[in-house]
């Protein structure tokens, strides 16, 4: 493998290579002249950079003794430092043989694929862990916003209590009517049994009583729908509260987070909170049961019936 160990004594030892090259002479005099031994890669390469410093250094001599400035007496030390190099050149080149040529290429191509597969598991691992961040900030965005929106909701549910408090007794007073007309039905039976039992009433006074029973059943079902408008309208309200001040807080809500919910428009044709709530204190002058059909202030222009009112509500 080595064509002239014999030479590597005059390599001077004070460098690395020839630390390496007097390593080498001594495991080759104590083995065969042909042994397998394969030098480490390390060591390959730093001979091949003392070749390297040694053709720049040559490179420096050969421009300095070219120069008409150096005379004879000084160009003698340099000759002699040329003549050392090229000795040592010629010690590493004759190490670089075909085979360890060959043997080196496939060291650099190992360490190459080491270092790529290196590489391609870190940025395996990055990604991974990036997958992982992104999914804690997502469960922790998810939290802080469930949280928030509960504390908004319970916050907007109080405030608007009052209101959500006058329309659920409103709607117990419809019910205790139907409660009341489902008594009447009651009565109405009893009364044709007994007509047909052969006690009569008077014609006039059982239509009466029909129309009257008709009426206050549709009355009724206009006022459940009323109520039921008033009461959505409400809650979309305070629905579009909450999210307005989530995405104040966190940014436009995604596909996944937003909620299937009607806007007030719908129904009002605004979105002023105060306009709403005195739109509804005003239907309170006009749609209460027990309450007079007319407002206590005066008002620029009549009142609409309760048929007008709720087509309005039901097309909305």
């Amino acid at each position: 493998m080595f064509s002239n160990f014999s030479s590597f004594s005059s390599y001077p030892l004070h460098t690395d290579a020839g630390i390496i090259l007097q390593q080498w002479e001594a495991t080759l005099r104590t083995r065969q002249p042909h042994s397998s031994r394969k030098p480490k890669l390390n060591e390959l390469m730093t001979l091949m950079k003392s070749a390297e410093d040694h053709v720049s250094k040559l490179e420096t001599l050969h421009k300095q003794l070219s120069s008409s400035e150096s005379t004879p007496t000084a160009a003698i030390p340099l000759w002699s430092e040329v003549t050392e190099r090229r000795q040592s050149l010629e010690t590493t080149l004759d190490l670089f043989t075909p085979q360890t040529r060959r043997y080196m290429k496939r060291r650099l191509n190992r360490y190459k694929r080491k270092k790529l597969k290196r590489k391609r598991e870190e940025e395996e691992r990055e990604r991974e862990n990036d997958i992982k961040s992104n999914k804690v900030q997502e469960w922790f965005d998810k939290k802080c916003k469930e949280e928030l929106r509960a504390r908004l909701e319970k916050a907007v549910e109080e405030s608007a209590s009052d209101s959500l408090t006058a329309v659920k007794s409103k709607k117990d007073d419809v019910t205790y009517y139907y409660n009341l007309l489902s008594s009447l039905k009651d009565l109405r039976e009893h009364r044709r049994s007994k007509r047909d039992k052969g006690d009569l009433p008077p014609v006039e006074e059982d239509e009466a009583f029909t129309e009257n029973c008709v009426k206050l059943e549709s009355i009724l079902s206009k006022y459940t729908e009323i109520y039921k408008k008033e009461e959505h309208a409400l809650r979309v309200m305070m629905s579009e509260r909450v999210d307005s001040a989530i995405t104040d807080q966190f940014g436009r809500k995604t596909a996944r987070d937003k909620m299937k919910i009607m806007s007030t428009d719908e129904f009002y044709n605004t979105k002023d909170p105060d306009i709403i709530e005195e739109r509804r204190l005003e239907w309170n002058k006009y749609l209460s049961i027990r309450g007079t059909p007319l407002p206590l202030l005066p008002i620029e222009a009549p009142p609409p019936s309760n048929e007008t009112w709720s087509y309005y509500l039901k097309e909305k």
